[in-house]
């Protein structure tokens, strides 16, 4: 990253640049550097347009949500997704089915954190569970395993443990098929805490050490960022 944006700003490459600190911000998160990757990615919308909504602006958004998610910040997130909600239901980029699946993914995420630090639990749950069944919908081996993995999140919730466990491991499977490593890591990490024991330690060991080998610094908060909705330390 840090070569890749040198060279853009050295080209005055304005989209590129902004492409790399917006969409791309999870880089920063996953070095555990939120705040510098949130001042990278205001930094580069300051120079673009403030008018209309633009792929750029749908990708500031979803670095800010991502970051406040990663961060544990439930209501911070929540409002970000409510902020924009008229934007993203509007913009004509949801005409993208990856960006329409992506949306719904988003703001499920950010529910099931509300619902996970006790804020309004059966409304939040409720916006996670249409949002699995609209991404469901879209009936792709990705996009199904998303669904299972936000199913999980609200079985937990739920405290329906097993459909968790069964979800949670037919998810990792799932990912694993569609190449999605990261996530099935995350789905390993998560099924290995639901599941307790010397059995479940060894999947979270076994998820933690894959992340490291990535560069990720913290496995338990990326988790959060792609899977919130289960027992967290600090989900109060």
């Amino acid at each position: 990253m840090p070569a890749l944006l040198t060279a853009a700003r050295d080209r005055g490459n304005r989209y590129f640049e902004t492409e790399l600190c917006t969409r791309m911000n999870v880089v920063w998160l996953a070095a555990d550097q939120p705040d510098e990757g949130l001042r990278q990615a205001n930094a580069a919308m300051a120079g673009w347009s403030h008018e209309g909504f633009h792929r750029q602006h749908y990708s500031h958004a979803l670095a800010r949500i991502q970051t406040e998610l990663y961060r544990g910040n439930a209501d911070a997130a929540w409002h970000h997704v409510a902020r924009h909600r008229t934007a993203f239901e509007c913009t004509p980029l949801l005409r993208v089915r990856y960006l329409r699946i992506e949306t719904s993914y988003l703001r499920a995420r950010a529910a099931l954190l509300s619902a996970a630090r006790g804020r309004d639990v059966a409304r939040f749950v409720s916006i996670a569970r249409k949002d699995a069944r609209r991404i469901s919908r879209f009936g792709m081996g990705w996009s199904d395993a998303i669904a299972m993995l936000l199913g999980a999140a609200e079985a937990s919730l739920e405290h329906r443990h097993n459909d968790a466990r069964a979800m949670l491991a037919a998810a990792v499977i799932a990912f694993e098929r569609a190449d999605m490593t990261f996530h099935a890591a995350v789905a390993r990490r998560r099924l290995g805490q639901v599941q307790g024991g010397e059995p479940g330690r060894s999947l979270v060991d076994e998820a933690d050490a894959w992340m490291n080998s990535q560069g990720i610094r913290n496995p338990a908060r990326m988790a959060r960022l792609i899977a919130p909705g289960f027992p967290d330390a600090d989900d109060i």
